[in-house]
């Protein structure tokens, strides 16, 4: 079977690496120079776009959707966190190895992602596992002094734990699945207040399950919310329509 380059219908960037920092054991974080990248947003946390990664024989791969960490207009840099998962996986395979000066493609991110900060919501309510945290941390990040947001995330081990804060006032609870911690049951109990914004950004089996816990909240009908599972068990690349 001959090969052939994945050839989306959409326009991608070539980007070289201008940094390539392990922040935990199996999160490394990858910078590139984005200034030629149409559609990125600072203001705009949680949007996502797709990366693209060449195989030995320089074929381009399908390319995977992952989230904006971090982008600063100044000077073009943008921030791309990778869950390792060692050679399970094509573009994990390659973030492993990936050193300043390699190359890799992104599209634009998707025009239907991330979140507008409403100035109007005072409290946030935010779920993730290691996939989401990237969104949930730049939310964190964009969020005004004046609200409160309560942060739930799910991690392999206490060793996968990084800063998570910003302005606003910030309590976060990390839940590691050795121990038998689960998002789900973390929700269970919450109490959310009317006018909330709740975001869960997990695996879909698990989004799913705290979706159909958090339609017991009376309040929930008077909150944003916001449900998307990042990955599915057994699927390639696969991201609920938001």
């Amino acid at each position: 079977m001959n090969k052939a380059d994945v050839n989306p219908p959409y326009d991608i960037f070539s980007v070289t690496v201008k940094k390539a920092i392990l922040i935990t054991p199996f999160l490394k974080r990858i910078s590139v120079d984005a200034r030629e990248v149409s559609g990125l947003r600072p203001d705009l946390p949680g949007q996502y776009l797709k990366v693209f990664v060449r195989d030995a024989d320089g074929f381009r791969q399908p390319g995977r959707a992952y989230t904006v960490r971090r982008f600063n207009p100044g000077t073009g840099e943008l921030e791309l966190d990778f869950v390792l998962h060692g050679d399970e996986g094509n573009i994990s395979r390659w973030a492993s190895r990936a050193e300043i000066g390699d190359k890799l493609e992104i599209s634009r991110p998707n025009t239907r992602s991330g979140i507008s900060i409403d100035p109007e919501i005072r409290n946030y309510f935010l779920f993730a596992d290691e996939t989401g945290l990237p969104a949930v941390a730049a939310i964190v990040e964009a969020l005004p002094a004046a609200v409160e947001a309560r942060v739930f995330i799910e991690i392999a081990n206490a060793k996968e734990m990084q800063p998570v804060k910003g302005e606003a006032a910030i309590s976060v609870r990390w839940l590691c699945r050795e121990l038998g911690e689960r998002l789900v049951d973390a929700a269970k109990d919450l109490s959310i207040p009317s006018g909330s914004l709740v975001w869960v950004t997990a695996e879909s089996g698990q989004v799913s399950a705290i979706r159909t816990g958090l339609k017991k909240q009376k309040s929930l009908g008077t909150c944003a919310v916001h449900a998307s599972g990042y990955w599915k068990k057994g699927v390639a690349d696969h991201r609920d329509p938001d």
